[in-house]
Order: structure tokens, then sequence, then C-alpha cells
């Protein structure tokens, strides 16, 4: 399955990207692509959230389908 991967902010100046393709096998789940990009661009020192179909998510078990969107994001601030 094709995960489509975006990063923002730091994060995406660590990657040196702003998006990426991933062909995933089924039955992955956020754990498993947060684990493969953190070790990938080192990113152990990074905070970030991560967000699924542009949904702010805490729930890393999240399986994940065919052509979902993951992104990497830098805290927000302002009003």
């Amino acid at each position: 399955m094709n995960i489509r991967i975006r990063y923002f902010g730091q994060v995406a100046e660590l990657t040196g990207t702003n998006e990426e393709i991933k062909n995933l096998d089924i039955g992955c789940d956020l754990n498993d692509i947060e684990s493969e990009i953190r070790s990938k661009y080192e990113l152990d020192n990074t905070y970030y959230r991560i967000a699924l179909n542009q949904n702010i998510t805490d729930n890393k078990e999240t399986m994940l389908n065919d052509n979902d969107e993951v992104a990497f994001m830098p805290p927000f601030a302002g009003g």
C-alpha cells in the first residue's frame, strides 16, 4: 500500500524534503511508520505531532490504509 508522508517546519528541514511516498506492507500502523522515519532521519531529539489524514492523533496503533496521508508537524503557537 502507498502512504503519502508530509513534513512541516523543522521536521522538513531535518529530512530535507516536504513529502515522500512510502510503499508499506498491509497491516502497518502509525508506530511502524514513525519508527522507520525516526531511524531514517535521526529524529530522536525532535518534538513533533502526527496527523493522519489531516487529523492530529495520539493513537499510534491506528492501522494505515492505502493512500493515507501521514504528516509530521512541529508544535504550533499563536492565536
